[in-house]
């Protein structure tokens, strides 16, 4: 039974029979999310107990803009942004399928001192998918665990981008994922990570020591801890002490390789 509807923006629309998104023959109940209101309503839907639901985006989406100048740092004014609320919780972790087919998603700004599990996502759980979806011109800031895809995985992100800033006042903030415990595959990251302390990653900011990350790619020196060192795409455990990439899992890249 679908929990309580908490939202007041626009609600996403239910298909029953257009996807087979879980690729297992059979048509499955999807959201298909295609303006930024349906994007918010979505994340209240599965922080209130849905978090089992599918989605599609149908269109890219934009939340706020700009909210990063042509020079990649915060606008100085934010006044007029509306908040994002990340999708998923530790109480309510994300457990469906978001496909974002290609499409990209601009304009999420989270800024909090105390929040953690910050991203586009907060908590993607076990057996959850998010893949085929790009965020862009973004800013995430919280306490811990924070990402540009999301602030905590146990599930699979895949075939993902991200352009963003990524920051927190502790530890494990990464490009894709502030912390992962099971898959990141091909992904890539662009936008600047910056960790005022420790387990900071151009990729993800802590790893499980049996994760999974495969050709993955981002920035060379985008990310750096709370001394200014630059690190490398698995995120370190102390400060200046940089943990080595295994060249299978991520790789930096400069600005000209990635043009």
């Amino acid at each position: 039974m679908e929990k309580e509807k908490v939202s007041k923006n626009e609600s996403a629309n239910l298909t029953t029979d257009k996807y087979d998104i879980n690729g297992d023959g059979k048509k499955d109940s999807v959201y298909e999310i295609s303006n930024a209101g349906q994007l918010h309503w979505f994340s209240d839907f599965v922080n209130v107990g849905n978090n089992t639901v599918n989605a599609i985006l149908t269109c890219d989406i934009t939340d706020n803009t700009p909210v990063l100048t042509s020079y990649g740092i915060l606008n100085s004014d934010t006044s007029e942004f509306k908040v994002w609320s990340p999708i998923g919780t530790s109480s309510a972790q994300f457990k469906g399928v978001f496909d974002g087919q290609c499409h990209t998603i601009s304009g999420l700004y989270t800024d909090s001192e105390t929040q953690s599990e910050v991203g586009l996502f907060g908590y993607v759980g076990q057996g959850a998918t998010v893949k085929k979806t790009g965020v862009d011109d973004s800013y995430f800031s919280g306490n811990t665990y924070v990402g540009g895809i999301a602030g905590r995985n146990a599930g699979t992100i895949e075939n993902c981008y991200t352009y963003c800033i990524v920051a927190d006042g502790t530890s494990y903030v990464g490009g894709i994922s502030g912390y992962t415990v099971s898959s990141i595959k091909n992904c890539y990251n662009t936008g600047i990570v910056d960790s005022s302390d420790n387990y900071c990653g151009g990729i993800s900011g802590g790893v499980l020591a049996t994760s999974n990350l495969s050709n993955c790619y981002y920035l060379s020196e985008c990310a750096k801890d709370g001394k200014g060192t630059s690190q490398n795409g698995i995120g370190n455990a102390t400060n200046g002490n940089t943990t080595a990439d295994n060249g299978t899992s991520s790789t930096s890249k400069t600005i000209e390789e990635f043009a």
